[in-house]
């Protein structure tokens, strides 16, 4: 089934939002979806959805969809679209009242809740996606050790986050944190802010495997094709946007992907 475009998902009016949290979701859907032009940011986001949404349709079994921290609801609202029967569950119930309004047909059941007391029975979840979640979490094992718990069996994790290989990321990974109850007063905070540390692909299985959750699939994605090199950012966007998707694609496929890619993800099943 083809993906629905995101390109031409609702925009909110400004005079419909009544809360600032509204206005700053907002402004991430104009640079993400609504920019007019392929800038660097926009193919990049894009492509990090493209990849979670085909992972979704190759590994997860038939049952519920649980986008966590679903902000404005872009990837809930797609998956729900393509006949997936989704949940998004959200800290701020401002983040949530945004994406209902982009949620026209009520294809999504939206609810509020912490990423630290997942509110769903043991085994009533068939796929939990943890989009740009893990770097956020003081403790992304125990995260995921939740995610165990609500997982049917055979129910899987897909989960992306920035890339820990990458030469010149300026955060520690979370092998150099000594002591991480030092960061649980900072977690859960929003944007690029918030990041707590990088992640390898060794240490996202291992956080995997701890959590008791079997280790599928991994792909390191979003290269300097689609994100810009440093310091030009700009230049890359007078390239073609298709040309540049096909030779961001093949790059991911080749070993140096690893060293220059900003993204990866991985697939974990219970």
């Amino acid at each position: 089934m083809p993906t629905p475009s995101l390109t031409d998902m609702r925009l909110p009016a400004l005079e419909e939002l009544e809360a600032d949290e509204e206005q700053l979701l907002r402004s991430h859907d104009v640079a993400e979806l609504h920019c007019g032009r392929s800038t660097a940011y926009a193919t990049s986001y894009l492509r990090r959805l493209e990849v979670t949404i085909e992972a979704v349709q190759r590994w997860s079994p038939k049952g519920l969809i649980l986008d966590a921290a679903c902000a404005q609801g872009n990837l809930a609202i797609t998956l729900a679209a393509l006949g997936l029967p989704t949940v998004g569950i959200d800290l701020r119930p401002p983040f949530l009242d945004y994406a209902r309004r982009k949620d026209d047909s009520s294809l999504v059941s939206w609810v509020a809740g912490s990423l630290e007391a997942l509110p769903f029975q043991a085994e009533a979840i068939g796929c939990i996606v943890l989009g740009e979640v893990l770097e956020h979490v003081a403790h992304p094992e125990r995260l995921l050790e939740q995610a165990a718990r609500i997982l049917v069996p055979g129910g899987i994790v897909v989960a992306t986050t920035p890339n820990g290989d990458k030469f010149h990321t300026g955060l520690p990974n979370l092998a150099d944190i000594p002591a991480r109850a030092a960061l649980e007063a900072r977690q859960f905070q929003p944007d690029a802010d918030g990041h707590l540390f990088l992640l390898t692909k060794d240490e996202l299985v291992l956080v995997g495997t701890a959590a008791g959750l079997e280790f599928l699939d991994h792909k390191y994605i979003q290269t300097p094709f689609l994100t810009g090199w440093p310091r030009l950012q700009r230049q890359i966007e007078f390239i073609p946007v298709g040309f540049r998707r096909r030779l961001n694609r093949r790059l991911e496929a080749m070993w140096v992907s690893s060293r220059v890619s900003n993204g990866q993800i991985v697939v974990f099943r219970r």
